[in-house]
């Protein structure tokens, strides 16, 4: 059985998302709150690198709520 991810504090649904990468549920979970926080909206052609430029800034962004 999964963890409820919309009630799961935004730390514990991270370190969640970060140990079970396949997980959609919980990254779209992730994202999601991640747009609620007045995320920057990002427009990268679905190319192999618009994907790699995506994962980058997403790898920063989460690096960057670490310390929050």
């Amino acid at each position: 059985m999964k963890p409820d991810f919309a009630t799961m504090p935004w730390k514990e649904l991270r370190n969640y998302v970060l140990s079970h990468k396949d997980d959609a549920e919980a990254l779209r979970v992730f994202m999601h709150q991640r747009s609620e926080d007045n995320g920057q909206k990002y427009n990268f052609p679905l190319t192999e690198d618009g994907i790699k430029q995506m994962e980058e800034i997403f790898r920063r962004k989460v690096d960057e709520r670490e310390i929050i």
